[in-house]
């Protein structure tokens, strides 16, 4: 179900997760670095980057199919392997809501506020 990839095959199906170029060049340092990791979930269906900060699990990037599987499955393997908690940002509120069962604790809010305009942003350059 979950095995590791390259980052060079997760960069490209993580492209809406990475919208920004600046995003996706960070990440992918941190993975060259080893500070990071990529993963493949059901076949290519899904595609993650993961990095351990302490005792905490941060999911720095997921796109693709069966969120909430793929976390019941995360939660299960690091909680006997000494992660206290995990944490993930998000632009999609409903994301809190499809992981109640793991009562999430929301810690921020991100706005932006653009003073000359907003951007429109391009998903697929």
């Amino acid at each position: 179900m979950i095995e590791r990839a390259q980052w060079t095959e997760a960069r490209e199906h993580l492209r809406r997760a990475l919208r920004h170029e600046d995003d996706a060049e960070l990440v992918g340092r941190e993975v060259l670095e080893g500070r990071a990791d990529c993963w493949r979930l059901h076949g290519g269906r899904s595609y993650m980057v993961t990095r351990l900060e302490g005792d905490e699990l941060v999911i720095v990037a997921y796109e693709g199919e069966r969120c909430r599987q793929v976390m019941r499955a995360i939660v299960e393997h690091v909680r006997t392997r000494g992660v206290r908690s995990m944490r993930f940002h998000t632009q999609q509120p409903w994301l809190i809501e499809l992981f109640r069962d793991f009562d999430p604790e929301p810690l921020e809010y991100v706005v932006r506020v653009y003073l000359h305009g907003r951007q429109k942003q391009k998903l697929y350059q």
